[in-house]
């Protein structure tokens, strides 16, 4: 993860999601045609989870290079990405 993201992430907002730990909160399908972006590597979504979104609809797309603050680590990848969508 970039610097630039951990200087400006409160580390106390992980807090919140220990409740959440191990519980499977992907959307069943998506409600409209849905992007999913991802960095690459993503520490976030795994392989395997990314090919869970896609078999339930999405379309994920990852951006190379990029940290979990896609659009701000890579602005260019992130439009780039959006390619089609827009």
């Amino acid at each position: 993860m970039p610097e630039s993201t951990l200087a400006v992430w409160d580390e106390a907002t992980a807090l919140g999601l220990a409740a959440l730990a191990g519980r499977d909160l992907l959307p069943a399908a998506p409600v409209v045609p849905s992007l999913v972006q991802l960095a690459d590597p993503s520490f976030l979504v795994s392989p395997e989870r990314a090919a869970l979104l896609e078999e339930r609809g999405f379309e994920v797309r990852t951006v190379a290079g990029a940290g979990h603050t896609i659009h701000r680590d890579d602005f260019d990848g992130f439009m780039a990405s959006l390619e089609g969508r827009l």
